[in-house]
């Protein structure tokens, strides 16, 4: 029989049975440029699918049929070498058994207390009372007025704030709506729970990892959570990244005011903040960036963690920061996230116009204009493909994320 009938008549590839016969598990006799394969070669394999279904590697096997070939006849199958290569096997499997088990015992106490169990006293977040002399009218530059409200522990979950001037906001879920937000939420209860589940599964490992080691970097450099009754103000929290790491280390006489357009993502990261039952006082508001209805100079910590880069997707007529500097103070310390394009093909998606704000030099130069005085900065490793900017550039683009710690003087 030859090789290609061997194997097929054996189920397995002509590779497989050349593999075999390298190691010399398998010797048929070769008869010009043709390998024949007799009944000697059909009992040596199934001698090794024998020995490897019983947990036997081929270096092992090589071995056994060592053993057999030259101890014929001498009674090898009786001696004490022989039968303890299958004893040791045993004793090999039934500790691996062991281990196995308690892999399985372990495996079923940490599912069960990973289970979800929700805690009914879990403080529900909303707009905090004491901090409603932060909202102000953005046509006056006045404060808002409650109009009505519902109010649970201190913290105005519906409401309306209004102004002389005929200007007004509504709280609703806890959130402070923004002028010509759309109110609208739709039910999230069940990708709430998957949303994490879900982008880690589908987002590249690279730029998973470079999420981290940027989150590292801010807990190391950024040493911007100790200062009491300051005011923060993040620019576009979208899903929390930087929030969810850092809103405990925040004392509790400090404001974290998280910002963003989007209602739906916004209600979603309240829900998984009130889980964590924050020391600091939460505001949660969805407004547009250019219409921020926010006390001008009260923002001590402006966090800017690829906000201004994700504004600059779709508007390239001013950076962000500038739009918001009129609610710094003199001294606000600024911590921000900047996503670089080390090079832009012709291919990459982005505004001729925008392309300025993902630059090294451009971005340096507006914080100098804005008079930030750098303390420490780091550029991240580069990533060609995965998370929110994939659709943004093509095969041989490398993004970087560009990392500021600084303060205004």
């Amino acid at each position: 029989m030859k090789i290609g009938a061997f194997a097929k008549h054996n189920q397995t590839s002509i590779d497989t049975i050349r593999h075999y016969m390298t190691l010399e598990l398998l010797i048929p006799e070769k008869v010009g440029a043709q390998y024949l394969f007799d009944a000697t070669c059909q009992s040596d394999f199934d001698e090794i699918c024998q020995l490897k279904a019983i947990g036997f590697t081929l270096a092992e096997v090589q071995s056994l049929m060592l053993f057999r070939r030259i101890g014929k006849l001498t009674g090898y199958d009786k001696r004490i070498t022989y039968k303890s290569y299958f004893e040791n096997k045993l004793h090999s499997v039934e500790d691996e058994l062991m281990r196995l088990n308690h892999i399985k015992l372990e495996l079923e106490k940490t599912i069960v207390n990973a289970g979800v169990v929700v805690d009914e006293s879990i403080r529900t977040l909303g707009v905090p009372m004491d901090c409603l002399k932060y909202a102000y009218c953005t046509n006056c530059n006045t404060p808002l007025k409650l109009l009505d409200g519902k109010i649970e522990n201190g913290a105005l979950m519906a409401g309306t704030l209004t102004c002389r001037c005929g200007y007004s906001l509504n709280v609703k879920d806890g959130i402070l709506f923004g002028e010509g937000i759309d109110e609208a939420f739709v039910d999230i209860e069940s990708e709430s729970e998957q949303y994490i589940d879900q982008y880690i599964k589908t987002t590249d490992s690279a730029y998973l990892k470079k999420i981290y080691k940027e989150l590292e970097w801010s807990k190391r450099h950024a040493t911007c959570s100790g200062v009491e009754n300051s005011v923060i103000l993040e620019l576009g929290t979208g899903h929390g990244f930087f929030m969810r790491h850092f809103i405990g280390e925040f004392h509790e006489s400090n404001l974290y005011i998280a910002v963003d357009h989007n209602p739906q993502v916004l209600l979603w990261l309240k829900k998984v903040i009130e889980r964590s039952q924050p020391k600091c006082k939460v505001l949660f508001l969805c407004a547009d960036f250019e219409k921020l209805p926010l006390k001008p100079v009260s923002v001590d910590l402006l966090l800017d963690i690829s906000g201004s880069s994700n504004y600059a997707f779709d508007h390239s007529d001013k950076f962000l920061l500038e739009k918001v500097d009129h609610l710094t103070k003199p001294d606000t310390i600024l911590h921000a996230y900047y996503i670089l394009f080390e090079k832009f093909s012709k291919h990459t998606k982005i505004d001729d116009g925008s392309k300025k704000w993902f630059k090294l030099d451009t971005i340096t130069e507006a914080l100098m204009h804005l008079k930030y005085l750098k303390t420490d900065d780091y550029i991240s490793d580069s990533v060609e493909k995965g998370g929110p900017m994939e659709d943004y550039f093509v095969t041989g683009e490398s993004v970087f994320t560009y990392l500021y710690y600084g303060q205004k003087h």
